[in-house]
């Protein structure tokens, strides 16, 4: 189980990576945090989940909620986790998939939404290649 510490450091390491300046408005350390402060009101965290033979408590990961078809708080039907692996630093996004039909962000029917990190910035044109993995039970 990473620190605190490491998760901060992964947080701001992620950041550096993807050209994301610490005091931006859309940086990882705003969306993604341990205690919900990244919504508005706060307290919103992760529910409890499983991967492979893993189980994570609520609040365990760093996370935040995707907002849906609106722009408010209550809408915190989609959420994602970041999950960190210490010996190799790796960063996987991960989407808990526990809704069916939900109204997204284009208010069509969604089973999930998740963010991951782009570096647009200025003349920065290449794309980020992501994969895409599903675990079924």
């Amino acid at each position: 189980m990473p620190t605190i510490l490491q998760m901060q450091e992964t947080q701001a390491s992620l950041e550096a990576a993807y050209n994301i300046n610490y005091s931006d408005r859309d940086g990882v350390n705003e969306t993604f945090t341990l205690d919900g402060s990244h919504e508005a009101g706060g307290g919103l965290t992760h529910d409890i989940f499983h991967t492979n033979n893993f189980e994570f408590a609520e609040g365990e990961c760093l996370s935040t909620h995707v907002f849906g078809n609106s722009s408010s708080a209550e809408d915190h039907n989609f959420q994602e986790v970041l999950l960190y692996e210490s010996e190799s630093q790796a960063v996987v996004f991960a989407s808990i998939l526990d809704e069916e039909d939900l109204l997204g962000f284009d208010h069509r029917a969604h089973d999930f939404e998740m963010m991951v990190l782009e570096d647009g910035h200025e003349t920065d044109t290449d794309t980020t290649t992501y994969y895409f993995y599903v675990e079924l039970e």
